[in-house]
């Protein structure tokens, strides 16, 4: 399907709409070389060529009737279509001047679709591999334009940008595509750039660069370059944005080069030069820049050679320093590093002062006192190894931030200070600390002064607080502007304090001290420690013959964010606490996460849930003592009304007949007295009540009542309505791992006890529900609990979906023994199914998926959490399902097991960290592999979520990725926030995980596809390399023709006639145009907004490029201008302008 993005000329930013020309207008003798041939056949190449409107870059004639074929060279590859510039006449629909792009089928010729373009609207597009471009541009009597330029090349693979590349000794450039205009929205472009030679590498050398700036986090999140070392992209080089023009040099003879860029701006792009260079020519000047990027070793990741005397001499700007982090390091070690060792100075002088001289792995940063640092690396004629991975970047020399790891003492206060305090800070500071205080305590900081520029949304200078280990934590606090005295809390032993400057105003800084302290449990996770005096007292007595009320602070008006309060309610002994619920009124959400009012059994030291609620429900909630706690806490967001309830003391003998709500959060009903004995001769009923187009389940979580045959004595009856002759559902007096559910939305329980033996009686656990059941089940390491389909062994009823979700305790997995299955079957399982999924959700591994017929089928789990999907279809049904499951003890406490072998083809695999989205455990050791049998096919990983604790050689908590094939070679190790993007050699990954016994964040989910490379390979581009002598040859007859004829002409062409495949088809051509919002510059200083001079000739905008036409140049810079078919024969055709990179 064609991707179209409107858009509309009136739109473009004024400079925009000052025409932004190219050249490729020289003076030849007489007068003007018109650049613009038309009526002709070409034939895209690898490397991209140009077409333009007649006169281009002057304006275009009235009356002008021109077409262009254009092919693909080689057989099977694409013709894509980068439109770098347009101005022409605009009308709404384009019925004055028009460019029409026809994409044709090649084997019945018939049009595949076709696109009108006018004004300067710009388009990327990409056609299939048996179709050719037919253009064709008229024009009327009216008014004219300078017209257009359009680079056109061809490409394997489905992507519309970016192409294969060789490097020779001879530099040359590529660029984003349409620069110098801007490049267009939400594109992924891959360059894959080989040398000639084998001993060869790549020097990369960004000469121009405006992309989207970097962002308050110092990092490049939207539109951005990232440079890989070889062909497939797993060992990164660097990542830019903004106006950054680092230098790169690859390790061996491969580099790729991507581009990302989202929806919403657009900047001019990037130009670059690259070249090939002997693999021992390692002496270069380097620009160290904001962002960090990285110098590998010759060879790397192969081993480095004997003999090398290398030097990178590194420059940042004045006013900055260099930092360099050691990622790999493996040399040949000896005492004083004699033989093989990196030495690094301070400076660029031979009597700098020396840094550091190593031989082997070392943490600790080296920094230079100055902009400057060299780096040399010597190798003796002895052992080798595998060479090193150095992370090189630039920072501010005045914004020194201190160690970043702090420790929070219980016994004295420790101070914090913005860098430089008490004189002011200085611009575009970015500093983070981490403050760890004691397990079981919690950070106090006080804020005694502050004072920081001042912005909406504190958006220029602030200091930010997060209340865990990372800056992903939930959010404290933001402060700018001036405070004092200002206290924040968090709830648990970890703080991360972030302190932020831009490039503008600057202020005195702040002052801040901190220590760790134990607090009571009234701290809140996501902002600052609220006040609790609001609450009323804590402690509340209920009467035995008056109701007395409690409400939210506030009540009826809305509460305030971040309170909490907690009450406990105490009744006379032997008594208990009868709550009735007036109203519930608070921000809304299915786990009540974020408002909630919580009932708990007791006082807080021991007490069990009763309930959880956030929504509107009314009732009655008992205690099973003379005591219960009450706890209200609300979010940093929505408001509301909040709750009203009255509470009383009721005797146990008589407080045993109510009517109950059922929410979605589950509640708990307790036998009188419990956990003491229940008492003879007792009658109760509870009625519950869940809201219309519910059910209601009910778990059995204790039974001990008087067990005797057909529950005649002590029993539990349940009923599947409030009338007396409501169907019954269950009558028990023993343990049942089965929930009962009813049919509706009511449902009554019923205890009796005679006279005789009493027991321990029940806890049941009651919630709304769907047709399915009680959704989150628990496991037990002693008994087995059982699941069956709604309705077993009845059929099931179509359409339903239910998920249920299993916890084990922490330390044992789930073992699950399919007893009997029965279902439609349906080629891989695609109408009804059950599905097992290793995880909290049905987005973890997948352990199983069942349908047609089972019996005695285990699943086992690798954690303590396991989902369970069950889908029908309208169509036919079955008997189901019953399963039973039961919690394991793991064979190892110490580790974590997961991961599994799977088989892909065409479908999407997913791989998530254990308890993913929770945090995953200590001591995890995961493995899976992941393969194809589809030939030709390779495995593609990339990112939906990633965050594991980072450590600058990825040696805590890590994923590490192995290619497959004939051996196993690692693909890379990747930890923080930055995942895997790559893909295999062959046809099978293996995927690693290992946490250590330290910090736990909330992990990672992969995908993972099977599809073909999506580089080109080693034997295309040398065919390519062929091809270009060839054509080469006949270029150089070409020109020399045409420059001593002096003089140009246009050609008239008869249609191609070489041979297509006769293969007729829809057509997929797929169009990107470049919306035309107003250009946007990056924000930072150094940004330089995209203002363009009058059209420049075509030798200033390609200086390094061959002129054009009839220009005589020296032989070496001559590149094909006269293409011949694919059948080898000559053909009759204009001339294309080789567009070099522009």
């Amino acid at each position: 399907m064609p991707v179209l993005h409107e858009s509309s000329p009136r739109r473009q930013d004024a400079i925009m709409n000052i025409p932004y020309f190219f050249g490729l207008c020289v003076l030849l003798l007489h007068g003007p070389l018109v650049s613009g041939a038309c009526n002709v056949t070409l034939h895209a190449q690898r490397e991209p060529l140009n077409f333009t409107s007649p006169n281009y870059p002057g304006n275009y004639g009235n009356h002008e009737n021109c077409y262009w074929d254009i092919y693909p060279e080689t057989s099977g590859y694409r013709v894509v279509l980068e439109m770098v510039y347009s101005n022409i006449q605009y009308k709404s629909t384009c019925a004055y001047d028009v460019l029409t792009i026809n994409t044709i089928n090649n084997g019945d010729q018939s049009k595949a679709s076709s696109r009108k373009i006018c004004g300067e609207s710009r388009w990327n597009i990409l056609i299939e591999d048996d179709q050719h471009i037919h253009a064709v541009f008229t024009t009327d009597a009216s008014g004219t334009g300078s017209g257009f330029l359009i680079r056109y090349y061809e490409k394997n693979g489905t992507q519309n940008c970016g192409v294969a590349l060789v490097a020779t000794s001879v530099g040359k450039t590529f660029t984003s595509p349409g620069y110098p205009n801007t490049y267009f929205l939400s594109q992924t472009c891959t360059w894959t750039i080989t040398t000639e030679h084998q001993n060869q590498t790549i020097q990369l050398d960004t000469m121009d660069s405006v992309l989207q700036n970097i962002s308050s986090l110092g990092t490049c999140d939207n539109d951005y370059v990232t440079v890989y070392n070889g062909q497939y992209g797993y060992n990164q080089l660097g990542t830019f944005c903004g106006n950054e023009r680092p230098v790169i040099n690859s390790g061996g003879n491969a580099l790729r080069v991507r581009l990302r860029t989202d929806s919403s701006q657009i900047y001019k792009g990037f130009k670059m030069l690259y070249k090939a260079i002997p693999a021992t020519t390692c002496n270069v000047t380097l620009s160290a820049v904001y962002s960090p990027m990285v110098i590998v070793s010759p060879g790397y990741p192969s081993n480095y050679v004997n003999g090398l005397d290398c030097q990178w001499t590194i420059n940042a700007p004045i006013g900055s320093n260099i930092t360099v982090k050691v990622l790999f390091l493996d040399l040949e070690k000896v005492a004083s590093c004699v033989n093989d060792y990196l030495l690094f100075k301070d400076g660029t002088t031979n009597d700098a002062r020396q840094l550091a001289k190593i031989c082997e792995f070392t943490s600790t940063p080296i920094v230079s006192s100055s902009n400057h640092m060299t780096i040399m690396f010597r190798s003796d004629s002895s052992i080798t190894g595998g060479g090193f991975r150095l992370q090189y970047s630039s920072g501010n020399n005045h914004s020194d931030c201190g160690l970043s790891d702090l420790s929070a003492s219980s016994v004295t206060w420790k101070n914090l200070t913005s860098p430089g305090y008490p004189s002011n800070y200085y611009n575009n500071v970015n500093c983070e600390w981490k403050i760890r205080a004691p397990y079981g305590y919690e950070i106090k900081v006080e804020i005694i002064y502050l004072s920081l520029e001042y912005s909406s949304s504190c958006s220029s200078d602030y200091l930010v607080f997060k209340d865990g280990s990372s800056s992903w934590s939930p959010q404290l606090g933001k402060y700018c502007g001036v405070y004092y005295n200002k206290q924040l809390v968090s709830s648990r032993h970890y703080m991360t304090i972030a302190f932020h400057t831009d490039g503008s105003i600057t202020q005195q800084g702040y002052k801040l001290k901190y220590k760790a302290e134990i607090f009571p449990s009234t701290t809140t996770t996501t902002t600052e420690r609220p006040h609790v005096s609001n609450c009323g007292s804590s402690l509340l007595t209920a009467r035995k013959y008056s109701w007395i009320y409690l409400s939210s602070p506030g009540y009826p008006f809305s509460y305030n964010n971040n309170v909490y309060c907690e009450w406990t309610i105490s009744a006379p002994v032997g008594w208990k606490v009868k709550v009735a619920v007036k109203t519930i009124s608070m921000e809304y959400d299915s786990s009540c996460s974020k408002d909630y009012v919580l009932f708990t059994d007791g006082s807080p030291s021991y007490a069990t849930r009763l309930g959880k609620y956030c929504n509107d429900v009314t009732g009655y909630i008992i205690s099973s003592r003379n005591t219960m706690t009450i706890t209200f806490r609300t979010d940093s967001s929505i408001t509301d009304k909040g709750f009203s309830l009255k509470y009383i003391a009721r005797t146990a003998a008589t407080t045993c007949n109510f009517t109950l709500p059922a929410g979605y959060s589950p509640m708990v009903i307790v036998s009188p007295g419990y956990p003491n004995n229940y008492v003879n001769g007792l009658d109760c009923q509870w009625t519950i009540n869940a809201p219309i187009g519910r059910n209601i389940a009910v778990e059995v979580l204790f039974v001990d009542l008087g067990k005797v045959s057909s529950c005649v004595d002590d029993y539990l009856l349940f009923k599947d309505g409030t009338t007396t002759d409501a169907q019954q559902l269950a009558k028990i007096c023993d343990s049942r791992s089965t929930p009962i559910v009813s049919s509706s939305n009511h449902m009554t329980i019923m205890f009796h006890s005679d006279s005789t033996v009493t027991g321990g009686g029940f806890r049941l656990r009651y919630s709304s529900a769907t047709v399915c059941g009680l959704s989150d089940l628990s496991a037990s390491s002693v008994t087995w609990k059982y699941l069956t389909s709604p309705g077993y062994p009845s059929s099931y009823d179509n359409n339903l979906n239910c998920e249920w979700q299993i916890r084990a305790p922490f330390g044992y997995d789930i073992k699950v023994e399919i007893i009997l299955l029965s279902f439609e079957y349906s080629s891989l399982c695609s109408r009804d199914y059950l599905v097992f999924n290793d995880g909290t959700s049905h987005w973890a591994p997948q352990l199983g998926k069942y349908c047609s017929f089972y019996n005695n089928e285990q699943v086992v789990s690798s954690g303590n959490y396991m989902t369970i999907t069950f889908h029908t279809d309208s169509s036919v049904t079955g008997p189901g399902f019953n399963l039973k499951y039961k919690a394991g003890i793991i064979p190892s406490t110490t580790t974590t097991g997961c991961g599994d072998d799977d088989t892909i083809s065409y479908e999407t695999k997913y791989i998530e960290s254990p308890n993913y989205p929770l945090s995953y455990p200590d001591n995890a050791d995961c493995e899976w592999t992941i393969s194809t049998s589809i030939d030709g096919y390779v495995i593609h990983v990339e990112v939906e979520y990633f965050n594991i604790e980072y450590e600058s050689t990825c040696s805590d908590d890590y994923v590490q990725l192995y290619d497959v094939t004939t051996f196993e070679s690692s693909m890379g190790r990747w930890c923080g926030t930055d995942g895997p993007n790559t893909q295999t050699t062959g046809q099978t990954m293996r995927v690693q995980f290992n946490s250590d016994g330290s910090t736990s964040l909330t992990g990672f989910k992969l995908s993972f596809t099977a599809g073909e490379p999506t580089s080109g390979s080693a034997a295309s581009t040398n065919i390519a390399a062929i091809l270009g002598i060839v054509f080469g040859g006949i270029t150089v007859v070409s020109i020399a023709t045409c420059c001593y004829c002096r003089f140009c002409f246009k050609k008239k062409s008869s249609p191609n006639d070489q041979q297509q495949r006769n293969r007729p088809r829809g057509g997929n051509v797929s169009f990107i145009n470049v919306i035309s919002y107003p250009q946007t510059t990056p924000t930072a200083p150094t940004a330089l907004p995209i203002t363009f001079a009058p059209p420049p000739s075509y030798n200033d905008v390609v200086r390094d490029d061959p002129p054009p036409y009839c220009l005589a140049v020296p032989l070496s810079d001559i590149q094909l201008v006269v293409t011949s078919s694919r059948s080898g024969a000559s053909q009759s055709q204009g001339i294309d302008n080789p567009a070099g990179p522009i």
